[in-house]
């Protein structure tokens, strides 16, 4: 019975260490985009270069394959478009929901705790962006 309190104690002190300010006097500026003072200028930074590295990680990965197996390559590109367009979007969903949340929770908080640097921002940004890709090739 003395085990039960210690090990609720010990999770106690384990969330509240996730929730304790891990870092105060660094900004998302010096941590996430030091090169722009303006967190909304980075996101769209990250907008415009996750979307352009997107299509041509999307591009590579589906249309090469289709083109070895289709003697056609026109028909081949018609068919890969609507999957490279759809994964694009979720990789670069993704890419600026991260961004985005990451400077959200360091203003909304103040300063960083350990699970808004990464843990937070990831999570969301991974739920929110799942729903963009085909159900098939998520559950794949």
């Amino acid at each position: 019975m003395s085990d039960i309190p210690d090990k609720v104690l010990c999770l106690a002190r384990t969330l509240r260490s996730m929730f304790v300010p891990a870092v105060r006097d660094v900004t998302c500026q010096g941590m996430w985009h030091p090169g722009n003072m303006c967190c909304s200028g980075a996101t769209l930074e990250v907008l415009a270069h996750s979307s352009v590295k997107a299509v041509k990680i999307y591009t590579a990965l589906y249309l090469l394959p289709r083109l070895l197996e289709q003697k056609s390559i026109l028909k081949g590109v018609k068919k890969t478009c609507p999957s490279v367009i759809r994964s694009s979007a979720f990789l670069t969903c993704n890419c600026v929901m991260v961004c985005a949340l990451h400077c959200i929770l360091r203003k909304v908080l103040g300063h960083y705790r350990a699970c808004t640097v990464g843990f937070i921002p990831g999570l969301v940004g991974g739920i929110a962006s799942i729903g963009i890709e085909k159900q098939s090739v998520s559950l794949s």
